[in-house]
């Protein structure tokens, strides 16, 4: 067949046009059986995924209620303990402490308060400046720490469980 530079004649420019439109046509055949493929791989994933993240939800609930009722053994050492998680199969489980964060029971009665006896604490909208708060209740001035701890105002730190597979 002729290419582009040799085409002389309608007809068989005609041909070729045919061809090319044959071509495309196949070309957007493959690219609808492509996507359908793609389509029906991600539904058969989509529900084999579903019955193991329903499945590893429910076995993370288990570990975590077991976890929880043997809270007292994972202890970290400076509260006599020896481990705050535990290694098995290549998973890992456990509790890690959360950052600190300021607890405030009641914010406008704290804002008040701040405002009168510690404004370094209170951004210029009027809340409790959470971060100073936190690095002052952190280093201990105790009656600082006493003073706003009678309003509501202390240090917050949880346990979130966590279960993990190993690298």
């Amino acid at each position: 067949m002729k290419t582009a530079n040799e085409l002389k004649t309608w007809p068989q420019a005609e041909t070729l046009m045919a061809r090319f439109a044959e071509g495309e046509c196949e070309l957007e055949k493959l690219i609808v059986a492509r996507d359908e493929a793609i389509r029906a791989a991600w539904a058969d994933y989509a529900a084999r995924a579903k019955r193991h993240l329903e499945r590893r939800d429910e076995i993370v609930k288990a570990l975590k209620k077991f976890a929880t009722a043997h809270k007292a053994e994972f202890k970290p050492r400076e509260q006599g303990g020896d481990v705050r998680s535990y290694e098995h199969a290549g998973v890992t489980l456990g509790f890690r402490r959360t950052p600190p964060a300021v607890r405030i029971d009641d914010e406008e009665a704290a804002v008040t308060y701040l405002c009168q006896y510690y404004e370094e604490y209170v951004r210029t909208q009027l809340e409790p400046n959470r971060e100073a708060l936190k690095t002052a209740l952190q280093d201990g001035n105790e009656r600082l720490v006493e003073a706003l701890a009678a309003h509501g105002i202390t240090l917050k730190q949880v346990d979130k469980f966590f279960a993990e597979v190993l690298a």
